[in-house]
């Protein structure tokens, strides 16, 4: 998975995700989770629950999202 970051300022980074991508994939026959795997898990989960709480607050947001996604 590919995160673009747009930029970075002396006050901090912005870290809204600009671009979001599979670079590829890989085939493996471990039916275990790999430490990659769990922590892109992780932050996909943790963004899905960002937006879903913002959308409730944002309408700008709600509709850019439902727009995306149909």
């Amino acid at each position: 998975i590919q995160i673009n970051i747009k930029r970075c300022l002396s006050d901090g980074c912005d870290t809204r995700i600009h671009g979001l991508k599979t670079m590829g994939y890989q085939i493996t026959k471990s039916k275990e989770v790999s430490v990659s795997d769990a922590s892109a898990i992780w932050y996909l989960s943790l963004l899905t629950s960002l937006v879903t709480a913002s959308m409730e607050t944002n309408p700008v947001l709600a509709q850019t999202v439902l727009q995306s996604t149909q």
